[in-house]
């Protein structure tokens, strides 16, 4: 037993396999270090970090880590090292994963990486070993991205876990106190080297999908749901007609979202969504009572409005999702945003420093309309998402704010207040109308209306400039005031 670097008892150990190793009040000695620290769940989030690239480096070793009297982590040995990144994933995450077997010369290559269309909004879970030990190597990283290059879309980062072996003489460990960094002898060839494996890696994704001629004339059959197959997989889908010149694709009444209390209490439907649909005339907004009125869209894309005599071009998915931040920080402020069950409970697999991070921000994500629980040490089980979020995309919108609190938090935003305020960005983000959504001059109109009701608010706080900053600001631009634009007279004869 040692306290303070000094011995104070030895004991007989019995002949058992394995070592536990158990310390506590790691800074009795060193207070001024104990006020570096930052919250519970932050500290434990390092330490499941560190847990998970140790774990990774050693898939034969079993690892536990008990937080509380509670098992955060309990990997019982593996087989491979496919096995132990199931463990940290999930199976169904790792079964995806592509795998990397090859060698470069002297150096040879092993490893898992997600396919192009799997990423994250974060670069966290790129692990790198070097001759099994984890390390960073910002090298090797970028030379992975190099490998991905046109396949990843706008902030999207894959997930891997690399293993380079290579002989010792060609790497130095000994330029980092903690050993976490190495440099390599020849940092040109293992860059070329990376690129090159992971490029065949990702190959067998770039072949050209087999489509039998027979599968392409039954997709053209528009009289009922027809299957191409395509590779191992199977699309199912449903034939539909195209849009007519003028014909709206997407509603934006539909997903205006919930009323609120002050509406109710007008008389109105609370629990329904407005529907343009209700109003199928389309009366345009005379000019004349001061509020915006929509003369077209441009590229089903952009709204020209005219108002007071001036010209507006209004960015159709800012407005929108303006609108969507404005009800959703209302909500937030009051009782809460309103949430609605799901059929079936999103479940997702995430690693145990994600866990520890959303245990923290779990009271936010509920007043945010998220119902969800901790299941199991590395999985989050939501039965409940926001009233006004598409079903279908509540997976992906839960994987999102999950990278968006990881990185939050790298990033140093502590403070439950700050980071409500970007999730309530990313929220309003998601089910806002699109670029290319054809929408109706009634839809245009009711748009307008709702926009200038958001900008109007006057109890605009940090959260909304944080959204004006990042998020395409008003949505609208005067462009020219119509004395401009009007044509001039004609010469007199």
């Amino acid at each position: 037993k040692v306290e303070g670097g000094k011995i104070v008892g030895r004991s007989a150990a019995p002949p058992v396999r394995g070592t536990v190793v158990e310390a506590a009040d790691l800074f009795f000695n060193q207070p001024a270090r104990l006020k570096f620290l930052k919250t519970i769940p932050t500290e434990l989030s390092h330490v499941m970090r560190t847990a998970t690239s140790l774990a990774l480096g050693a898939p034969s070793v079993s690892f536990r880590v008990d937080v509380d009297g509670r098992a955060s982590i309990d990997w019982p040995k593996a087989e491979n090292l496919l096995e132990r990144t199931g463990q940290v994933l999930g199976r169904d995450t790792a079964a995806g994963l592509l795998s990397l077997d090859c060698s470069r010369g002297t150096l040879l290559f092993s490893g898992y990486l997600s396919a192009p269309a799997v990423t994250r909004g974060d670069r966290r879970f790129q692990e790198i070993l070097v001759n099994g030990r984890p390390v960073r190597a910002p090298l090797i990283v970028q030379a992975v991205y190099r490998a991905y290059e046109g396949l990843l879309m706008k902030d999207r980062h894959p997930f891997f876990v690399l293993n380079v072996v290579l002989p010792p003489e060609a790497v130095d460990v000994n330029v980092h106190p903690q050993k976490l960094e190495v440099r390599f002898r020849d940092s040109g060839e293992v860059f070329r080297a990376v690129v090159s494996a992971v490029q065949e890696a990702l190959g067998a994704r770039r072949d050209p999908l087999p489509v039998r001629p027979g599968d392409l004339s039954a997709a053209r059959d528009a009289g009922s749901a027809r299957t191409a197959v395509l590779g191992d997989g199977n699309i199912h889908f449903q034939p539909q007609a195209i849009p007519r010149a003028g014909e709206p694709v997407f509603s934006y009444g539909l997903i205006r979202g919930p009323e609120t209390a002050a509406d109710a209490s007008s008389g109105e439907a609370g629990e329904r969504p407005f529907s343009l649909r209700d109003h199928p005339e389309e009366t345009p907004i005379p000019a004349e009572d001061g509020r915006p009125r929509a003369i077209g869209q441009v590229l089903s894309s952009f709204i020209v409005a005219e108002r007071g005599g001036e010209i507006w071009i209004v960015d159709q998915h800012a407005a929108h999702e303006r609108v969507l931040f404005e009800k959703i920080r209302r909500a937030y402020g009051g009782a809460g945003v309103p949430s609605q069950a799901v059929l079936f409970p999103v479940i997702l697999d995430v690693t145990p420093e994600d866990r520890a991070r959303v245990e923290e921000i779990m009271p936010v994500l509920q007043r945010l309309g998220f119902e969800g629980e901790i299941f199991g040490p590395c999985s989050l089980r939501f039965t409940g998402m926001p009233a006004f979020f598409p079903a279908a995309r509540g997976e992906e919108v839960v994987y999102s704010l999950v990278s968006l609190i990881g990185k939050d938090r790298d990033e140093g935003h502590v403070r439950f207040q700050d980071l409500a305020g970007h999730l309530m960005s990313s929220m309003a983000c998601h089910p806002a109308v699109r670029m290319g959504d054809t929408l109706t001059t009634r839809e245009m109109d009711a748009l307008l209306t709702d926009l200038e009701s958001a900008d109007s608010q006057p109890e605009r706080d940090r959260f909304a400039d944080h959204l004006v900053a990042e998020h395409g600001g008003r949505g609208h631009t005067p462009r020219a005031d119509l004395g401009d634009v009007r044509p001039a007279e004609p010469a007199a004869a």
